[in-house]
């Protein structure tokens, strides 16, 4: 046996045997590891929110009802699979060959996505609206109600950068378009505000409409007014008037103000003062002065007053021929006799407004007769006037005679 093994041929086959059972053991095991490649190259996923074009006869009609997104599944080669996910290099495409009137069931379909990958649209068909395009001009409004002010404020006035927009809709929903509105937004808002705000239409119970609105923002420049009060305006003399000058009084051009701000800072607020020191004039004057606010007050109405104060010039004038009459006299048993005349003049001071209608009959010359006897005597005399003016009598006394009657 020993001797047949040894031989050379024998040791030949042996080896040829040994060589193709390694062989074959060897291509099994790359062949499982190919297999193995294979099979983990392989992936799948689900892309999500991807957008879905419409492709229909937009010139006259408008198509609603139709997801913004779909998701796609799909599944391949591990590299397409990655690329499709990343790039998103496709398109989800839901075509409208036919339009008819209602609603209508469409076919979603992939576009330009490799033909190695196994892709599915989710959902496979949409259910979409179809309706006849209408397009229509409508006047735009500002609505504030989503604006919150600060308490105690308004909005007293808004302009519109423009006040028409152009909306695009199907028939049936533009003939529930009741109204159009710049839906305005803020929180605690107390000043003026201008912004671009979002346009939407709305049906008759305040519900927006799914249309196409140009353009679809709209500036609202709105005023905000904060809370007013009415307060007195009060002028503060002081000082002393130049000589030769009498003070008449003060006006203002306005008695009142509206003054803005919190209405606690209003609360404490009763009047606005204006301080006048009548020693700086030496003539009726006529200025603005601008209105002094209290602190922490946004604003008022006026700003300014115009502050007229009024002086007149002292002038003297001389009145003749006032009478002179005896006080207390006992007419029944003496006479007077009045060498000098009975009548005497008067020098009055004043405003020549005061002094302008001045009479005789307005000023009383006397003197006291209690102690009069027979006889010439001298009489010291006294005078009263008006109000207002200085009366001065350049005589101070007259010679009398007195008569006992018979």
């Amino acid at each position: 046996m020993n001797h047949f093994i040894n031989r050379p041929i024998v040791l030949r086959l042996i080896a040829l045997l040994i060589t193709i059972v390694l062989f074959i053991q060897v291509s099994d095991s790359d062949l499982s590891r190919s297999a193995r490649g294979i099979v983990s190259s392989q992936d799948r996923t689900t892309i999500d929110n991807v957008p879905l074009e419409l492709s229909y006869d937009s010139e006259n009609y408008v198509i609603t009802g139709a997801p913004e997104t779909i998701s796609v599944k799909v599944s391949g080669p591990k590299s397409l699979v990655v690329s499709a996910e990343n790039l998103r290099d496709f398109q989800a495409v839901a075509e409208i060959k036919d339009p008819a009137i209602g609603e209508q069931e469409v076919a979603v379909e992939l576009v330009n996505i490799s033909d190695k990958l196994d892709a599915e649209p989710v959902p496979k068909t949409i259910s979409v609206n179809v309706q006849e395009k209408i397009v229509k001009d409508f006047e735009v409004k500002a609505d504030f109600s989503n604006v919150k002010l600060r308490d105690g404020y308004e909005i007293t006035n808004y302009e519109l950068g423009q006040n028409q927009v152009q909306i695009t809709g199907g028939k049936d929903v533009m003939s529930q378009v009741t109204s159009v509105v710049a839906l305005a937004e803020g929180k605690n808002v107390s000043e003026d505000f201008s912004e671009d705000y979002k346009v939407v239409a709305l049906d008759a119970k305040g519900n927006p409409l799914d249309v196409s609105i140009s353009p679809s923002v709209v500036k609202v420049s709105a005023t905000v007014t904060p809370p007013s009060k009415v307060v007195d305006i009060t002028p503060v003399v002081s000082g002393e008037v130049k000589p030769g000058l009498v003070y008449e009084g003060v006006e203002l051009s306005e008695t009142k103000a509206t003054v803005y701000g919190d209405k606690g800072v209003l609360d404490k607020v009763n009047e606005i003062k204006i301080p006048i020191d009548i020693s700086e004039f030496d003539k009726t004057t006529q200025y603005e002065v601008p209105l002094d606010l209290p602190d922490n007050l946004r604003g008022h109405m006026p700003e300014k007053v115009t502050v007229t104060v009024r002086f007149q010039p002292v002038v003297n004038k001389t009145i003749s021929g006032v009478p002179i009459k005896p006080i207390n006299f006992d007419d029944a048993k003496y006479a007077i006799n009045y060498p000098e005349g009975d009548t005497v003049e008067v020098v009055v001071t004043g405003t020549e407004t005061d002094l302008a209608n001045l009479q005789p009959s307005d000023f009383v010359v006397s003197f006291d007769a209690t102690s009069l006897v027979s006889g010439g005597q001298s009489v010291s005399l006294n005078v009263v006037g008006p109000e207002n003016i200085a009366v001065e009598l350049p005589k101070k006394s007259i010679n009398i005679v007195v008569e006992e009657k018979a």
